[in-house]
């Protein structure tokens, strides 16, 4: 493979966690054979020790060898860890301009046009060479560095986030937490096993408007993240101090919006209607019978978010010798009937 086909395969050596590993690279081959001034074909010197490449510290340091000797044939016994060395050069992950790295099995390291197609890789991660990595927990999300639709100004939604261990060994979960706008819970207990996976419950309330950022957090053994983002709204509500009222009396509407707010007042009875405040109290009546609906719409100052709207419904009876007219107990049978189907109805999945 050329060098970029070397990088490739390391990096799908990482985001596969193989052997649970997450940390794989081309070995740190150094700069002898990059830089100006050194050498063609580089084994240590008193100008290149041996601590200034990764591969000369595991060819001639934990495997033994001897410069200019293939590995097989002069070593301490631990290159029987490596029965699968195929040619004699691998590519390093340190380049200069078009050339980059090469490493040999004789310890030399020289250099090559990165687009070359004949050499091989030998990735590295850090620790002792062993025949067989000790078993280690990997956690995935899914999805990963989820994104949070427009939720408006300090209302809140929830989205699952499946964590998995992909690793080869059980993973001690010491906690789970979320910053910025973001809270979670979770049914993770203390321990996930390799294989297996849990929900967390991630849910967004954003405390200001446009993009808010933050960080789900996972302390398992090793810590493990991924991003959190969701974009913030504009929003509105309405309520009424009174369902119903006699005519002639008043109920009091309070109205609250988001910063950068825009809003306006429709509907209702007479004064209600124009130009409101971002939040506010009013006083209102009607002298006739009836149903008013008092509705309150946004927009956002700079035009650049959905507009949003609220709505309350107010309802001025007439009370005659203390009954209500029979047009008026109907609506309001109508109404309290559909209020107490809607609450009775099942819920729902969907």
């Amino acid at each position: 493979m050329n060098w970029y086909g070397a990088l490739a395969w390391a990096n799908y050596l990482r985001t596969t966690h193989y052997k649970g590993y997450s940390d794989w690279r081309l070995p740190d081959v150094g700069t002898s054979s990059l830089q100006a001034g050194g050498c063609t074909v580089c084994v240590p010197s008193a100008d290149f020790p041996v601590t200034s490449s990764a591969w000369w510290r595991l060819f001639f340091e934990e495997l033994g060898g001897t410069a200019n000797v293939p590995i097989a044939s002069s070593n301490n016994g631990n290159a029987a860890l490596f029965p699968n060395i195929a040619g004699n050069a691998f590519w390093g992950k340190a380049r200069s301009g078009t050339k980059a790295a090469l490493f040999r099995d004789g310890g030399e390291q020289t250099s090559d046009l990165t687009s070359v197609v004949g050499y091989r890789a030998w990735v590295v991660r850090v620790g002792q060479s062993v025949a067989n990595p000790p078993a280690a927990p990997y956690i995935t999300f899914l999805p990963e560095d989820p994104i949070f639709t427009l939720t408006p100004y300090m209302t809140t939604q929830t989205g699952s986030i499946t964590l998995r261990n992909v690793g080869n060994a059980p993973a001690t979960i010491a906690s789970i937490a979320a910053s910025g706008d973001f809270t979670v819970t979770h049914n993770c207990g203390t321990s996930l096993a390799a294989g297996a996976t849990c929900a967390a419950a991630v849910t967004f309330k954003p405390s200001d408007l446009f993009v808010r950022t933050g960080t789900l957090t996972v302390n398992a053994d090793s810590v493990y993240t991924t991003s959190l983002t969701g974009v913030g709204g504009i929003a509105a509500s309405i309520s009424s101090s009174a369902f119903s009222v006699k005519e002639g009396k008043s109920v009091t509407l309070t109205w609250t919006s988001s910063p950068h707010s825009v809003c306006v007042g429709t509907g209702g009875t007479p004064g209600w209607a124009g130009p409101l405040m971002q939040s506010g109290t009013l006083d209102v009546s009607s002298k006739d019978a009836g149903t008013f609906v008092y509705t309150i719409s946004c927009t956002h100052d700079e035009n650049t978010l959905p507009a949003v709207q609220s709505t309350v419904t107010v309802y001025f009876t007439n009370v005659a010798s203390g009954k209500l007219d029979a047009w008026m107990l109907l609506a309001l049978t109508f109404a309290l009937g559909l209020v107490l189907r809607s609450r009775m109805r099942p819920y729902s999945a969907e």
